[in-house]
Formats: C-alpha cells, sequence, structure tokens
C-alpha cells in the first residue's frame, strides 16, 4: 500500500489548508465520507475522476490531478508520427495500385442500399478508370457527404472496406488521369483518407488511425495543400485526450498551433483540444483563456461555402463545437454540475439523424449528471446512449460507458443502477 500512501496524504494536506472537513468534501464532491477517509488512510485507491474533483473542490490548481495516471503510458501511442510528408512522395502515391488490399465485391457495395450509386460502379471489376474529369469528382464528393452521413448511423466496419476502396480508386484515377486533374484528386483522396482514419478510431484501432491519417498528409501535401498537416495533430491531440494523457493532448495541440499553414478553423479546432488537455491537468486558467481564443476565431469565420469542392475538416454536425467542449472541460476540471446545462445546450443543436454525435454527447452528459450527483438522470440517458450505441459501434462512446459504470457503482443498492448496469456491462463485453 505504500505506493497510494502520498495520494491520501496529499488529499488530506490540500483538504486542511482548504479549512474542510471529511463531511464538507464529501457533500462537494458526492462521494461518501467514508469512502474519502479510506483514500486519506491509503485504503483505498482514487480514480482519476474522483481526483479531478478533488482536485477543483480544494483549488490544488492541478496538484492532485497530476497525481492521476494517464490511461496509456506509451510514448509510441501517445504521439504517433503525425510529421508532414514532402511532395516527393507524389510517385509512391500515384504508384499505389487500387487492388492492393481488400476490395469489396459488387454484393458488398449493394448491401450498403441506394443511397449511393456511385458504390456499385466501383466495385465492377478491373474496368480502365474514366478520364478524372469535373463529374468524376464531384461524384467522389457527393460520395465522401454521403458516406459521412451513413456513418452517423452505421457502424465503422461497415464503411471502413468502402472507404477503403474509394482511397484505392482515386489513387488509380490521379495516376491515369490528366496532370492538371492530379491535385483535386489528391486533394479529395486526402479527405477520404482522413475521415477513413476517423471511423478506425470508432472502430477502437488507434494504430490504424495513424496510419490512414498520415496517408491523408500525404495526399493533401501531394496536392500542394499543407493545411492537413496541421489538422494531423489535431487528430492525434483527439486520441490522447481518450487516454486521459493531458501532457500529450497540449503538447499535439501545440504543434498543431505552431504549423504556419493551419487554417483558422484548423487553429480554433487546435486551441479546443489544448483546453481539453489543459482541463485534465487541472489547469483551469490555461483551459479557459484556450477556449475564449478557440472562440473569437470560430466568431471571424464565416459559414463554408454550400457545394465546396473541398470538404470541411472536422465535425460539421454542428458549426461551432463550442458548447460540447466547454462541457466536457467543465467535467473534467470537476465541475460536473456547470458542465450539465452545457451540454444539454449543446445536445439541443444535433439533428436526430446525427445518431453517433448525439449517443456521444448523451454520453458525456450522463457522466456529468452522475459526476453532478443526480444518479437517476445518469440513469435515464444511459438506456438512451446503449439504445443508439448497439447501431454506431463507437470506441470512443465506449471510453465514457466504462467511466460511467464505475461512477455508478457509488450507488449500485439504487433500483435503476441495477437496471443499467448489466446494460452497460454487456455492452462492453460485446465489442
Amino acid at each position: 500500500m505504500d505506493d497510494v500512501l502520498p495520494v491520501g496524504a496529499a488529499l488530506r494536506q490540500h483538504r486542511l489548508a482548504a479549512g474542510l472537513s471529511l463531511g464538507d468534501l464529501a457533500a462537494r464532491v458526492h462521494y461518501s465520507k467514508g469512502y474519502l477517509s479510506k483514500i486519506e488512510n491509503g485504503a483505498k485507491y482514487p480514480g482519476p475522476d474522483l481526483l479531478r474533483r478533488c482536485d477543483t473542490a480544494l483549488a490544488a490548481n492541478g496538484a492532485l490531478d497530476a497525481l492521476a495516471p494517464a490511461e496509456s503510458t506509451d510514448p509510441a501511442e501517445s504521439t504517433g508520427s503525425t510529421e508532414p510528408e514532402p511532395a516527393s512522395e507524389l510517385g509512391w502515391l500515384l504508384a499505389m495500385a487500387p487492388e492492393d488490399g481488400p476490395i469489396l465485391g459488387r454484393r458488398e457495395m449493394l448491401a450498403v442500399g441506394g443511397s449511393i450509386p456511385l458504390l456499385a460502379a466501383t466495385a465492377s471489376g478491373p474496368a480502365r478508370p474514366p478520364a478524372a474529369d469535373g463529374p468524376v469528382t464531384d461524384g467522389f464528393g457527393a460520395m465522401l457527404a454521403e458516406l459521412r452521413k451513413l456513418g452517423q448511423s452505421q457502424p465503422p466496419a461497415l464503411l471502413l472496406p468502402i472507404l477503403e476502396v474509394q482511397v484505392r480508386t482515386l489513387l488509380s484515377l490521379a495516376r491515369s488521369g490528366r496532370s492538371s486533374s492530379t491535385a483535386a484528386l489528391l486533394m479529395l483522396t486526402s479527405r477520404f483518407a482522413e475521415y477513413t482514419g476517423w471511423m478506425a478510431q470508432e472502430s477502437g484501432d488507434d494504430q490504424a488511425m495513424i496510419r490512414w491519417t498520415n496517408l491523408a498528409v500525404r495526399c493533401a501535401n501531394g496536392a500542394g495543400d499543407q493545411e492537413l498537416s496541421a489538422y494531423a495533430y489535431v487528430r492525434h491531440a483527439n486520441a490522447a485526450m481518450y487516454r486521459a494523457d493531458g501532457a500529450a493532448t497540449v503538447e499535439l495541440a501545440d504543434r498543431a498551433l505552431s504549423e504556419v499553414t493551419g487554417t483558422q478553423r484548423v487553429r480554433a479546432l487546435a486551441l479546443q483540444r489544448q483546453a481539453q488537455g489543459y482541463a485534465l491537468l487541472g489547469r483551469q486558467d490555461d483551459c479557459r483563456r484556450a477556449l475564449d481564443q478557440a472562440e473569437t476565431l470560430f466568431g471571424q469565420m464565416s459559414s463554408p461555402a454550400t457545394g465546396s469542392s473541398t470538404p470541411v475538416l472536422g465535425t460539421t454536425t454542428v458549426a461551432n463545437p463550442s458548447d460540447l467542449v466547454l462541457g466536457w472541460c467543465l467535467h473534467d476540471l470537476g465541475r460536473s454540475e456547470d458542465a450539465v446545462p452545457v451540454l444539454e445546450r449543446h445536445l439541443a443543436q444535433i439533428p436526430a439523424s446525427a445518431r453517433r454525435a448525439r449517443a456521444r454527447v448523451t454520453g458525456r452528459l450522463a457522466l456529468a449528471s452522475a459526476g453532478a450527483g443526480d444518479p437517476a438522470a445518469a440513469c435515464t440517458l444511459a438506456h438512451q446512449v446503449l439504445d443508439d450505441e448497439t447501431h454506431v459501434d463507437s470506441a470512443t462512446l465506449r471510453h465514457d460507458l466504462r467511466h460511467l459504470g464505475r461512477a455508478l457503482s457509488r450507488w449500485r443498492s439504487r433500483p435503476d443502477v441495477q437496471t443499467v448496469s448489466p446494460r452497460l456491462a454487456q455492452a462492453l463485453r460485446s465489442r
């Protein structure tokens, strides 16, 4: 137990310095007085969520939060390789054959449904690629938009093989088409590969996410566009954030901000990841400053042009995800009571058709409700999340469900907790 004694001693030291009794602290963090006493005595080890709440309640400025280990301590997993690829990679990209990898047959393609008519054409065999003129690039652009919509209601396992086919097909078109169309095709390929990386992360494969994101950077650089090089750091910062690695999240966000080619949107998204990293570290002032800077940039941006040939990077479900990020930060800072209304406000903006986005926000809202000491609301929200999770299969959502199960265990004798807990356990086991 020696390794847990410093945590208990630090908690007691900060509690006494704040002039609070165990009962006072228990009321603020919604944990029992007896449980906190066991932590101070070294009989229990607190989870990261409780340490963050105690850090905020005792104004410890991150001192207690720093005692929580990150969920992953592998430096390779925390950072990954996100260095922009030089334009000399263009030859390698154009030499990449579409048959180098798994290709779906017509039956698998058509199983997706009739909403994406171009899919059937890409699965018909090794026919000579058409000329990469405007209608072709427009068609693939429309296909990506449809696949992103489909990804809001279907599991990654359905989309990933289809997306891989499109990446390889576009590279083949870039290789065989006119040089004047190569840049447009590679730009479109980069956006397909970036979205494929997001679906890989949603499937729980962070290493595949790294590979697809790096391919996206190569394609974008080959097209003469450096924006994705900056955005790649934002994507990797997101993965580090889900591992509760605040230091890596901030570092990767800083690298995105240091890229001179980053647009206002990419910089705003990087600042939001930076704020979430600071929240994990318990640095409230730095978190607030990053959020304010991101909000300023979002306010200066105009809405993307309708029908733009280059898909927007990042989430498009809501134009400005500031409320989501703010609510997320407030919860990670131990201010769950403040996070609940902010997350509710964001959830109200998400269309009913965006099932994946709604599930993720509802899961975070359930966590915040449990942190705020409202198990009844947390259980009601948990049932809603579990209904959606069976359809979208989200690894990032399951991350929150694991934490929700631990949070609800404090009220294990409640009937509503006893009803939802088996569903939570089954959802995690089945994946």
